[in-house]
């Protein structure tokens, strides 16, 4: 694909992206010009912090599983790293990345460009 071709399709995204936004506006202002919509928003509010209050208390009740959680995620992380690490480089050596699961189901290397401005 030549170089104005991917011009012109990021132009077409822009303008696209524009018209969600527009319309995500106007369905904003609607919602405020609702009569029940900002009593029921209190409400909502209202009942969140309350829900929030409860999960703190019992997340501090469960501090150390908590920590544990952080640990595994960081964990994670790491090893997700270090798949893509070896997926890369047995792509580069025109290895086959992908393998199969404790399921026997084939788990298949994806990979993916974003651009983003220079």
């Amino acid at each position: 694909m030549s170089q104005p071709k991917l011009n012109l399709i990021y132009k077409e995204i822009k303008v696209k992206k524009a018209k969600i936004k527009t319309i995500k506006a106007m369905y904003s202002d609607a919602l405020m010009n609702h009569k029940e919509y900002s009593k029921v928003v209190d409400e909502f509010d209202r009942l969140k912090e309350k829900k929030k209050k409860i999960e703190n208390i019992v997340k501090a009740e469960m501090q150390s599983e908590f920590e544990t959680i952080d640990t595994l995620k960081a964990e994670i992380k790491i090893d997700q790293v270090k798949m893509t690490d070896i997926a890369l480089k047995k792509v580069s050596e025109s290895e086959d990345p992908n393998f199969k699961d404790e399921h026997d189901e084939e788990m298949e290397a994806v990979f993916s460009v974003k651009y983003k401005r220079a």
